[in-house]
């Protein structure tokens, strides 16, 4: 087994960006026009442009919204997949490999995954052949 990482991993990082998507981004676009325009000159300016700016501020909602679902439902999948293979083993029902691509945690943690179901298929292969040939060898003396 590899010694731990000391670095932040993968996967803290994609959950980092997530967050700073949802949370920063809009705060950040809220502060700059508070800067730039004062409640009363906001009012000031003309209908059209109150328009355009709302319509902005719901576009960018809305596609924050949007990336924050993609890396939330793309993550959710992995670990998903990840999960219902080691559910299955450990209900006795041999597990399909873990078919995960990358190389943040969970690809790993599927690669560890299948490499013990692999281990762990072949300690049942010898012990039903060591049992085969122990009962063979009853029957014939």
């Amino acid at each position: 087994m590899e010694p731990m990482r000391s670095q932040p991993s993968r996967l803290a990082w994609k959950l980092f960006w997530a967050f700073l998507i949802i949370s920063l981004f809009p705060i950040g676009v809220m502060l700059m026009l508070a800067f730039v325009f004062s409640g009363e000159q906001l009012l000031e300016l003309p209908a059209f442009l109150q328009q355009r700016l709302l319509i902005a501020l719901i576009a960018l909602t809305l596609t924050t919204i949007g990336l924050v679902w993609l890396v939330v439902t793309r993550l959710g999948r992995r670990v998903n997949a990840l999960a219902q293979s080691v559910r299955q083993a450990a209900q006795g029902r041999p597990a399909e490999s873990a078919a995960l691509s990358g190389n943040d945690e969970i690809a790993e943690a599927a690669q560890w995954f299948n490499r013990l179901a692999d281990q762990l298929a072949h300690q049942q292969a010898l012990l039903m052949n060591q049992d085969n040939e122990e009962n063979t060898t009853r029957r014939q003396a």
